[in-house]
């Protein structure tokens, strides 16, 4: 099955579920038809590591807009979990109790409600989520921006520490410069998921980490993926609580320790990631000077904010950006690396550096690690690398063979004016597939789209300009399945009459 999530298609922003075979779309999710989605744009922009399948393959987690959606497999069940914090209404703790059932704070999710309850927080920019998954096949971890939340799908409950309610209200009221005296909350005790401030004040106090990590702020922020077998720990990516660096590390929520700790010294949890990435550039500028012929003047590293989870529990897979200028003509070389790291204990199992000649070359953008320990770095440029559970690298598509996709797919097909977004590596290795959508080139230069933007297919005068046939195009969208030698294996058509314009603004998906 591949998913198809639609951003652009601003109607009714579709999802589809695609059968791989057949190319029957089994399934058809309408975000913007739901009545909490107008709450803002949907903006259904998924990269390829957000998407979670559950480790027997019934459940798929996604980000859908403003919720995340947890989807049965079989059934097509719905269930949505809001891209809120439950913070947010720490001066509200019976409000705070919605969040304690998965899909309960879905009727928080409303404009008017949030402007009433929590009007002075900056709410809009804070509506999102990322990363997040399974730990086993009866728990789901939805991350938002800035908390992180835990569910049993079997009852529903949130999985967090008991908090009292007056404490919670002071700390809060003390952070935001609040006093407003004790008041009436109505309940005894709430549970507070884990948050980066939160996680924070724990590794300050437990760790005595002052001088890596500063005082906790509600402008840290972070990225989560389940710790694989245990519900009451995530590993996760904290962002904001240090001017020296950021970090990955797994966390016990429920203990409020960080297993297998170590130090930030870069051998062991947590891990700091510029300092990890310059360690080990370093170490490996003599093979950067051996590939390019001369002499690294500038050696330059950006770690990338996604990373990846071995299912089986045994690794954490991180990845680097690389570049910088050699020789005496100060000749510019670009690369990456990617790293291994046990689970466990954080230590580094496996490097691979990126031969700075070789044509597959990009940013890393995403991480994703099917089961099996199969490891796919997305790339900058719609490229990628596979690598085998041994750490082998086993394929590349480089920029060239991006090329050579499109032209195989017009050619076989026999479909023009159709181009295509970021590609999905098959979990079972047998391809990656393509989306391919109308492009509207031809459009503006005939004067009849300014800029091809989503908002002029809304415009009737623009819109019925257009043929019957160009119509009816742009409400097509396909899915084209290539084998690792770039031949098409089979292609998929996607039509909706309730569109005006497919496309896609992210990745797909291939189950």
């Amino acid at each position: 099955m591949v998913v198809v999530p639609c951003d652009w298609a601003k109607a009714t922003y579709p999802i589809y579920f695609v059968d791989a075979e057949s190319g029957e779309t089994l399934h058809i999710v309408r975000i913007k038809k739901k009545p909490w989605a107008n709450i803002e744009e949907p903006h259904i922009t998924n990269g390829p590591d957000d998407y979670h399948i559950s480790p027997d393959e019934k459940r798929l987690l996604m980000r859908a807009g403003s919720a995340a959606l947890v989807l049965d497999l079989d059934s097509f069940e719905e269930v949505y979990e809001p891209y809120m914090q439950s913070w947010w209404f720490f001066r509200r703790p019976n409000l705070m109790r919605k969040f304690e059932r998965l899909g309960g704070a879905l009727s928080l999710l409303n404009r008017k409600v949030i402007e009433r309850e929590i009007g002075f927080l900056p709410w809009e920019a804070m509506l999102g989520g990322w990363r997040g998954g399974f730990p086993d096949n009866n728990h789901v971890t939805v991350c938002t921006y800035k908390e992180v939340r835990t569910y049993d799908l079997r009852s529903g409950e949130l999985i967090a520490a008991e908090t009292n309610p007056y404490f919670l209200k002071s700390i809060f009221e003390s952070a935001m410069g609040i006093y407003e005296g004790h008041t009436p909350l109505g309940v005894s005790s709430v549970k507070l998921p884990p948050a980066p401030f939160t996680i924070a004040a724990s590794l300050l106090s437990k760790y005595k980490a002052w001088g890596w990590l500063h005082a906790p702020s509600l402008d840290s922020s972070m990225k989560a993926h389940p710790y694989p077998g245990a519900p009451n720990r995530i590993v996760c990516g904290l962002l904001r609580v240090s001017s020296r660096d950021w970090f990955v590390l797994p966390y016990d929520f429920l203990r409020g320790e960080v297993p297998g700790w170590h130090g930030f010294d870069c051998d062991g949890w947590p891990i700091p990631m510029y300092g990890l990435g310059r360690k080990i550039a370093e170490e490996y500028r003599g093979f950067v000077e051996d590939c390019v012929g001369g002499r690294v003047v500038e050696l330059n590293v950006m770690p990338s904010f996604s990373f990846g989870v071995d299912p089986g529990g045994r690794f954490v897979v991180l990845a680097f950006d690389v570049d910088g200028t050699y020789g005496a003509e100060r000749d510019v070389f670009f690369s990456f690396f990617v790293v291994w790291v046990d689970l466990r204990s954080g230590r580094v199992l496996h490097v691979f550096f990126q031969d700075p000649r070789h044509p597959c070359n990009g940013a890393p953008l995403s991480v994703r690690v099917f089961s099996g320990g199969v490891s796919v770095v997305y790339l900058a440029g719609k490229q990628f690398a596979v690598f085998d559970s041994s750490f082998r690298p086993i394929y590349f598509l480089c920029d060239e063979e991006v090329d050579t996709v499109q032209e195989r797919f017009g050619r076989v097909s026999g479909v023009t004016g159709y181009f295509h977004e970021y590609p999905a590596v098959a979990p079972d290795l047998r391809g990656f597939v393509f989306p391919f959508f109308r492009t509207t080139w031809e459009f503006k230069e005939a004067g009849i789209f300014k800029d091809g933007l989503p908002g002029e297919f809304f415009d009737d005068s623009r819109y019925y300009a257009l043929s019957e046939r160009a119509r009816r195009e742009f409400r097509t969208l396909y899915l084209a399945f290539f084998d690792w030698d770039l031949e098409l294996m089979s292609y998929v058509r996607i039509y909706d009459e309730e569109e005006r314009y497919l496309s896609v603004d992210g990745s797909v998906f291939w189950l």
